[in-house]
């Protein structure tokens, strides 16, 4: 998330940033960090269908990070249900002693779809839709989201994204 764009009510909340795409056929990376950018989850995510394309060049994922050796694997490789399952749980109140977990990122929609899960809209904080980072498009009312590496070099004077054309899910959730 873009740290400045929202001043937390509480906190003690989680804050996170995850990003996944609705597709079932290919893997994925999920991250989620805590409010003080710390990661909380750092998986590799097999999808529930056949995986017809690895998308490499996007995302840094090949056939061999998933199947290959896993003597030199950093990152942990789990099913889609036990990510699913284990990101609740971290969305969970019960995982942090009762306190309010306020989801932070950027067009969480998308990522919640993928995930399947759902959490309550008074706890999500997307920079997607905050009204005063948002585009004006053709209309008077209509508002359209900007880019995440828009947001960070106009609001934050900082520049993601750029490297190559693998994105970085760390960076982009810091």
């Amino acid at each position: 998330p873009i740290r400045t764009a929202h001043k937390d009510e509480n906190p003690e909340s989680t804050k996170e940033h995850s990003t996944l795409t609705h597709n079932d056929e290919t893997p994925k990376k999920l991250n989620n960090l805590n409010k003080n950018l710390v990661v909380l989850y750092d998986k590799y995510v097999i999808p529930k269908g056949k995986i017809k394309d690895y998308r490499t060049q996007w995302s840094g994922i090949t056939r061999d990070t998933l199947f290959g050796d896993d003597s030199n694997r950093d990152i942990p490789i789990v099913s889609f249900g036990e990510c699913q399952k284990e990101v609740s749980q971290i969305f969970s109140s019960t995982f942090h002693g009762g306190k309010t977990v306020i989801v932070v990122g950027h067009a969480l929609s998308n990522d919640f779809d993928a995930l399947e899960i759902k959490h309550p809209n008074a706890q999500i904080r997307d920079t997607a839709t905050y009204h005063p980072f948002m585009l004006h498009g053709r209309g008077r009312r209509r508002m359209l989201p900007r880019k995440l590496s828009a947001l960070a070099s106009d609001e934050l004077g900082i520049d993601i994204q750029q490297q190559s054309h693998q994105r970085s899910y760390i960076e982009n959730g810091k």
